[in-house]
Formats: structure tokens, sequence, C-alpha cells
């Protein structure tokens, strides 16, 4: 156990800890000699994160929204079977979209009113922090044109969906250009805690908390082009309900 634990504190995993039948005690050992033991019929979720990411944490973003309010910044909107004023509310540190199923692809988010970044010689990251125990599905998407249904136009998009008790997936790339498309990588079945898209003329690049890591060549994003930002809740299937809980927006520079 103890080989095990340094392994995992080492490398940095992302891994859903099921409670054994039989009490059993997990034990982890510290550099400095400190030892702590648990009951692992009392843990549910256990999250590992690569030690490289604590330093961009530490970073300070050029733009943050807690959701302490609803800024006028944002432009709430559903579609394609999404509704914000029935299935959605900004309440203090969190932005929770809860759509029932029978909704077909439940749309339902928030949009940047103007550009809500420039596409810059050098890299720009946006990073949307989760609430990884609550969120089922969500996407987060980029493109130069205004459009609330922002999948039918140039874009960068992303989605994570849970497809399962026991998997997750996720989908990077170009919706409507099929030369410009990462396409689907399978996940564990919990949300990440954070989802990272950074861009710069010619690339995105996907990095999702644990250190899972997607680059795609995308065309259209070139220096000095002004990029629309929008978050919404997605499911794994058309008609099935979803939920997306957003607790933050960053960007860094």
């Amino acid at each position: 156990m103890r080989n095990l634990a340094r392994k995992l504190l080492g490398f940095g995993v992302f891994c859903l800890l099921a409670a054994p039948a039989a009490a059993s005690t997990m034990s982890i050992w510290f550099k400095d000699g400190k030892k702590v033991e648990y009951d692992t019929t009392q843990i549910n979720l256990i999250n590992f994160y690569e030690s490289g990411s604590s330093a961009r944490e530490t970073e300070t973003p050029v733009f943050t929204d807690n959701f302490r309010r609803l800024e006028p910044a944002w432009e709430t909107y559903g579609v394609v079977g999404g509704n914000f004023q029935a299935f959605a509310k900004v309440e203090p540190g969190r932005l929770t979209v809860r759509v029932p199923g029978g909704n077909s692809w439940g749309k339902t988010g928030l949009m940047s009113r103007e550009p809500f970044l420039t596409i810059e010689d050098s890299p720009v990251r946006v990073q949307v922090e989760l609430d990884e125990r609550e969120t089922t599905g969500v996407c987060v998407a980029f493109s130069a044109v205004r459009d609330l249904d922002i999948w039918r136009e140039q874009n960068v998009w992303m989605t994570w969906v849970k497809g399962s008790e026991t998997e997750g997936s996720a989908w990077f790339g170009n919706t409507q250009n099929g030369g410009e498309q990462a396409g689907e990588f399978k996940t564990g079945p919990v949300a990440p805690r954070t989802i990272t898209v950074t861009l710069q003329p010619g690339k995105a690049e996907l990095t999702l908390a644990g250190g899972k890591k997607v680059s795609q060549a995308i065309s259209w994003l070139k220096t000095g082009t002004p990029v629309y930002f929008t978050v919404f809740s997605h499911p794994a299937r058309e008609y099935a309900a979803v939920t997306t809980v957003v607790r933050s927006i960053k960007v860094f520079k």
C-alpha cells in the first residue's frame, strides 16, 4: 500500500474508488514521515491531480467569473430543446443547469455578448471549473461568429459526457471541418474538475484535470480574430437528462 500511494501521488491520476464489501484501511506515508490512515468503506471519491498543475493555479488570471451573480457580459440562452429560464439558475458560487429528459439536446447556458478574447501571437488559456460530482455533461466552445447554436459555425468545440456508471467520453475539434477533428476519447465516469482550452494561431489544445491533453490544428484561428465563448449543458444522448454545474471561468495569458 505504501508503494501504491507513492506511485499515485507521484504521477497524478484521476480515479473512482469503489468501497470494498469488507472493512479495510488505507495508509499513506508522507515524505516528512507522517502517516495517515482512512477507513476505505467511508470513501466515495478520491481525486489525484498532476503536481505540475499547481504552478498554473498560482498564476493571476486576466479575467475571473466566480458566479456571485449573473454578470452583464453574459447572454443566457437555450436552443435545440434548451431553456435557461426553466432549467438554469445562477446562485452564489455556481451556474447550475438541470435539463430533464425529453428535451432534444437541451443546450442551455451562457454566451459572451461581445467577443470574449482575441487570438494573439502568444497562447490564451480559458479554464472552466466544474463541480465534478454533479456534472454529467458539458460543452465548451469558441467561434468567430456570434451564434447561440455555435455547433453550426466554424468553431473549437469540446464536450464531456458521462456515458455510464463506469465510463465517460470527451470530443474535441471543429464540428464543421472533418479535417480538423481530434475526435472522441474515453475518460473515467466522473467529470474533470477543470477543462482548459488553449487558443493560439492555427492551433487549439484541450487539457483535462488529471493531465490528459489533446491538440488539434484549427485553420480559422488567426492572429487578430475576435472570438466568442460559450458554455452549456450537453447530454450523452439526444433526449437524455443532463446536469451541468460551473463554478468559475478564468482566462490566462
